[in-house]
This record gives C-alpha cells, structure tokens and sequence, in this order.
C-alpha cells in the first residue's frame, strides 16, 4: 500500500506534488487518461472497429461484444444493458467506490493534489498556530488519513515482527482475526510513549515521508479533529486499537479506538473501552457507519479491493452494533455495518437503502437490544421500496454477531444461523407501537388511531413508496377488519373487481401505462379533451362497448379526473412513485393501481420481452402519438354522434 503522507505533507507545498482544484479534477482526469486503457485495466480485451473500440460489456453476461468505448468523446456505452458514462463512472462502477472517491484515487494516480489554502501551503514553516478556515476540509481530511496511514503501517510491522505484542495477541489470538481482514479494514495502532507529533516528525523505516508541518501547525490541526486537547501532546488514541471512519467518498475522517486488553495501562482513560472521535466540520456521528465504505488507502491492493468490492455487489447488509462484530462477519464474506456510539438513525438508513434492498439489524437478545432493533425498524419505514426487505433478528440471550458467527465458516452458514432466529417485522412492530390494542369490535376511538396512524401526517411514519402505502393500509385492514380512506373512494377503491384487471391487459394498454409511469406528465397532453361528451360518458360508464373508447384511454382520463379532483398538476409529477402516491390519497382503485404498479417494475419481466423496457425516452414523441390517436377518436366518435343525431 502506498503511504500516502504527501496527504498532508505533500498537500503543504512539496515540490514534487502538482496541485489542482477539486472542480477542476474531473477534466483534468478526462484529459490525461485514455479510457480503453483504463478500461482494459480491468480485463476487458478491446478489439478496434472504426473511430470505436468494442469488447465483451464487463456490467452483464453476453456473448456478442456490445460494449462499446469511444476515446475522442471519453464515453462508453453499452448496447445490451444500456451502462454508460465516462472513465469516472466506469471505475466507480468497477470498484464500489463513490465517484468523489474515485475522483481523488485518480487525481492521486496522475501524482497531483487537491489544493489546500495558501494559508497552509506557505505557512508549514511558520511558529504562528494558523486559524483554520471553512474551506480547509480536504487539509482535515488530508491529516486524518495522514494519521491513519502512520498508524496502520506501525500496525502491520507488529503483526509481521512482534507477534507476542498486545494488540497482534488481541487481534490474531482473542478475537482470531485474519491479517487479510486487519488489512481490509485498515486497522492501527499508535504507542503511547512518545508525543503524537514526534511520532509524525521523526524519519523512521515505518514514517518514510515525515510531516514538514512546525509542531504549532500539527497541534492545530490535531486539536481541530479531537485527536488531542488544547495542552496536551500525548492523543487519548495512542495505546488503543484505532478504527478509521470513513465519508462516502471512502476518505478516513475520524477514528474509534479500543482499549487492548492486558495493555490497559498504555491508554488515557483506560476505563473507557472505546473513545470516539468528537463531530467535526469533516464528520458527524449520526451520518457515519463503519464499514459502510472501504478507506480509499486500502483500495491500492488489488486483493483488498477485490474482497471490498465482492461484499459490497451484494443486495444484502446486516446493521450491527459494534465494530467488531461488522469486521467478524466481513470474515465470513457478509457486509455488514455499525454506528458511531450512537443508536442507528434516519440518516444512516437513508444511505444504507440507497445501496441495499435486504436490510437485516441483528441485535442481542436482551430487552435493551430488542428495544433498539424496533427503533431503527420504526426509523426506516419512510424508506421502504419495492423489492426491500426489512427485519429485525434477535440474537440468543448472551450473545453478541462477534461470539455467536464465530463458528460460522462462510456466507452461507451464516444465512443458515439466521434463518432459524426469531424475527422482528417492520409492520408488525408498526402496528404494535401505533395502533394496538383495538376492541373486538372496533369502537370510534380505534377508528380515529387507525386513521391517524395511516395518515403519515402525525408520529406514526408511513413509507413513501406507494405501493409499501398501499401495502400498510392492507395489512391493517387484515388484522382489524377496518377498510381506511384510501378504500372508501366512491369509484370503488379497495373492491377486488375482474373488470378493473381487464382494462389493462392487452400489449396497448401496457404499452401507453408504461409510458406513463416513466413519464406522468404525459397526462397532461390529455387536458383539451377532459371536457368531451365521450370522455364523460366513458368515466361514467355510459360507453360500455371498449371498441368505442379503448380501456386503455378510460384508465388515462380517470387517471387524469383523480389527480384534478386533488387540484394536482401532472406536469409537477417526476416519477411513478409521485403519481401512485397522489392516486392513493385520491382514491384511485385499488386494483387498478396494483395492477399499474406491476407494469410499472415488469415484475414479470413481460415488457423486458417485448423490448419496452429498451424504449429510448421520448416525451415529445409520446406526446405527438397519444393526441393523434385521440384526435383521431374524437373525430370518429362525434362523427357518429351527429349521424346518429341526424337520422333520427
């Protein structure tokens, strides 16, 4: 692993750095990489033909090359699953990293650095301790990970040369883990005898590139990331186990620190089993989790990377409590994640469903552990999606992810030791906390709980995504037998009616829905014609035959009477999920929208198969094609009209 001192030292004025601007980054990658070549770094054989070159896609199985790069332009694209972007993207896609995270790795690769202020580029000789501006966050950054480094080299020298020492015997003996798993997680140790910033300033085989910061400058930013207290030049992180913590952009912006056992003494505060990092201008606890993502040092080694990256390309992430029991499953080839010291917030399960659908908290047994599952449950519910699964597994009583997945030898028995343990269900633990205990029957007063409860509106949260809506509203309905709102619209929301599944089979109807769903302010272009006889009759059901107005039609302009009765514009609507949602607080039909929904995702993957789903985004076009074909259906309906008028 490259040292990367030149994080500070370097970002301070070395003469054999380059420096750039964050903003400027990306083109300056873009202009001096040659994306085949980065792409062929990754094992994807190119093969010239034309202006292009074209290989095997590395994002999806296939056998004729539909991958295609194009260096002049310094995109790619790939024909068959639609992948593309430019060499940022491509390595993010490769790696797991975040594109900020491969921005800086590449930046790095060129042998520049991001440019830190002028205060700290010329004043590294000054005695003067320097006021730390609010655009200083890379110089913060750039001393953590200079920190990290020193501490993870001195580390990896005990492990290879002094195994008797305390904290090899606790890492390889007490808790048996792997050197590979140690290295993943870029773990270090600092020994306490000698001052942190002699430590940094002394030339040593394990300090290759020794800071050039005066000790007033090292103190200050030392002081700024709680590494030390004003007046003390001993760190509470010496002695102790350290942990990097890292921000999406995989760069190392605070630490956790473990006391190690039989070496108590060599610590500050040796009472305190772990110490944190205070929040910072680089970091905050309720947004950081360890493990989450992968310290950008570490990605240098390909096996390392390698082993992050196979993790992180699963669906699957377990939410534990401690440190150490996410680097025990990480062992067993489960991602796994864990807090600050804090309980798990909405920040976290923010970032952690962007990434992940199967979302399990593992938690000890315990009445305090069974109590914080169900807080992160109730926490998580605005975030459910379709394909999420959220649950909660209890552990035996005394035994924590670390102890209990100790035996365990692979993924797979770990899923097997799971499966087993009670769970905990996101809505069961909603209705218990929000609803129960209701009367057998109901009386006004469960009526009016249930409603609030479902409402979203008052402590109770409701998830955003409105198929999990639809799907709370149901299963209140199956446990107390009360039909909500979204059920009692007068066109027969909730009524499991045949005929509402019949206006949406057929490849048009599918067709024209999909469409929609991809773009619903395709509705709007159906405006001049909300007033039409036909169009009333068809929504009245005065117009049975469909030969006369296609179902496919009296689900648009319903769609369209739905949203105007709630005075929502279909222009204001981006996405499926905006649309299904304002159709549910406007009664839309039940059946109806599920149907929709489904067509929506091609859970069936029958749109997939029919090329739908390839359809390039055209909402000019979509609109030309729908009002020609009802202009065309209002000219022959109300010709009709007037010969039927006439001849009588």
């Amino acid at each position: 692993m490259k040292c990367g001192a030149t994080h500070v030292a370097g970002l301070l004025g070395e003469e054999m750095s380059l420096f750039c601007n964050f903003q400027d980054a990306p083109k300056l990658i873009k202009d001096k990489l040659l994306l085949s070549s980065v792409v062929e770094e990754y094992g994807v054989t190119l093969k010239r033909q034309g202006k292009e070159w074209v290989g095997l896609c590395p994002f999806h199985e296939e056998k004729t090359p539909s991958f295609s790069v194009n260096d002049s332009k310094g995109v790619y694209l790939c024909r068959g699953c639609s992948a593309h972007g430019d060499v940022i993207t491509f390595v993010s896609e490769m790696t797991g990293q975040s594109p900020g995270q491969v921005i800086r790795s590449l930046v790095k690769r060129l042998g520049y650095q991001i440019t830190p202020s002028e205060e700290w580029k010329s004043g590294r000789v000054s005695n003067k301790r320097p006021i730390l501006r609010a655009d200083d966050r890379d110089l913060l950054t750039g001393f953590h990970n200079y920190v990290a480094q020193m501490a993870h080299r001195n580390l990896v020298a005990l492990l290879r040369h002094e195994p008797d020492s305390p904290v090899v015997r606790y890492l390889q003996q007490e808790r048996s883990y792997s050197e590979s798993v140690i290295l993943q997680y870029g773990l270090g140790y600092l020994p306490s005898q000698a001052e942190l910033y002699d430590l940094a300033r002394a030339p040593h085989p394990l300090n290759p590139e020794p800071t050039e910061l005066t000790r007033q400058h090292w103190e200050a930013l030392a002081v700024e990331t709680g590494l030390l207290k004003n007046g003390h030049s001993r760190s509470m992180f010496q002695g102790r186990l350290l942990f990097p913590i890292t921000n999406s952009s995989g760069q190392c912006v605070a630490f956790s620190a473990r006391v190690i056992p039989g070496a108590e003494g060599d610590a500050i505060l040796p009472d305190r089993k772990y110490l944190n990092s205070p929040n910072t201008r680089i970091f905050d606890k309720s947004n950081a989790l360890f493990g989450m993502v992968p310290w950008s040092e570490v990605l240098d080694d390909s096996a390392l990377r390698e082993a992050w990256r196979t993790r992180l390309n699963t669906s699957v992430v377990l939410i534990v409590e401690g440190l150490t029991d996410a680097i025990r499953l990480a062992e067993r080839g489960i991602h796994a994640v864990a807090a600050m010291g804090t309980g798990i917030t909405k920040s976290h399960l923010r970032t952690i469903f962007r990434q992940f659908k199967y979302v399990q908290v593992v938690t000890d047994g315990d009445d305090a552990g069974i109590s914080a599952a169900k807080r992160t449950l109730v926490e998580g519910i605005p975030f459910l999606k379709p394909g999420t699964r959220f649950y909660a597994i209890a552990l035996p009583e005394g035994e924590d992810p670390d102890t209990f997945f100790e035996v365990a030898s692979n993924a797979d028995t770990v899923q097997s030791m799971l499966a087993i343990l009670p769970k905990l269900h996101v809505e069961d633990v909603w209705y218990q906390q929000f609803i129960a205990p209701v009367c057998e029957p109901l009386t006004l007063a469960d009526q009016v709980t249930i409603e609030r409860a479902l409402s979203g509106t008052h402590d109770a949260p409701m998830p955003e995504d409105p198929d999990w809506r639809l799907a709370f509203h149901r299963f209140v309905a199956d446990k107390t037998g009360y039909v909500t709102r979204p059920y009692c619209h007068k066109r027969g929301i909730g009524l499991p009616s045949p005929l509402h599944h019949s206006l949406i089979q057929g490849d048009a109807a599918v067709f024209w829905l999909y469409r929609v769903s991809r773009y619903p302010a395709l509705l709007a272009c159906l405006s001049p014609w909300d007033n039409r006889w036909w169009v009333r009759d068809a929504l009245n059901g005065l117009l049975a035959n469909p030969i006369e107005v296609p179902p496919t039609l009296r689900v648009l302009f319903h769609t369209r009477a739905s949203l105007s009765e709630n005075t929502i514009d279909p222009n204001e609507l981006e996405s499926w999920s905006d649309l299904a949602h304002h159709l549910i607080e406007a009664g839309f039909p039940s059946s109806l929208l599920v149907h929709w929904s489904e067509i929506a995702r091609d859970t069936d993957r029958s749109l997939e198969k029919l090329g739908y789903t390839q359809e390039v985004f055209a909402p000019d076009l979509w609109e030309y094609e729908l009002t020609s074909w009802v202009e065309d259906l209002d000219k022959r309906l109300t010709s009709r009209l007037h010969q039927s008028v006439s001849a009588t």
